[in-house]
């Protein structure tokens, strides 16, 4: 009897130490997929096998969920004619496009930052970035009418 009792209690001390030594807060990331070529803004669902079409879907998506959300951007062309609809407004997410060929995710039209983090992206048309943005690893062609604006305010 006092061999079970001495167990139980060892026990319950080793559960309360691992319960006390967790972290109490837990923050997941929610991840949004885009695919140009191969997504669908009706049918998708941001899935890594089901991705959105467009930057513009996974931005509206993004804004009603509470936690951190990682926007995944395929290569391709990100334009509207095929459906962007510009400006984008792009706060509290984390874009992550092709960070070793960032020429390879081209967005052509007009984007606005604000508490985000960008990187791995080609942007041809007007970048604003307002605070608290980590813009790294993206390419910002400086000829034919497409420079960015206000960066590093």
């Amino acid at each position: 009897m006092n061999k079970k009792l001495l167990f139980v209690g060892f026990f319950s001390l080793l559960i309360g130490t691992l319960l006390l030594s967790a972290p109490l807060t837990c923050y997941a990331t929610e991840e949004i997929y885009v695919d140009a070529g191969h997504g669908s803004d009706q049918e998708g669902d941001g899935s890594q096998t089901n991705p959105y079409k467009t930057i513009t879907k996974a931005v509206e998506v993004a804004k009603g969920i509470s936690t951190e959300v990682n926007i995944y951007i395929e290569d391709g062309l990100y334009n509207s004619d095929l459906g962007e609809d510009f400006p984008l407004q792009i706060e509290n997410v984390k874009m992550i496009g092709n960070i070793a060929t960032p020429t390879s995710v081209k967005v052509v039209g007009e984007c606005r930052f604000s508490s985000a983090t960008v990187k791995g992206l080609g942007f041809y048309r007007t970048v604003d970035l307002g605070n608290d943005v980590i813009f790294a690893n993206n390419d910002l062609p400086t000829s034919g009418g497409a420079c960015p604006e206000k960066l590093y305010q």
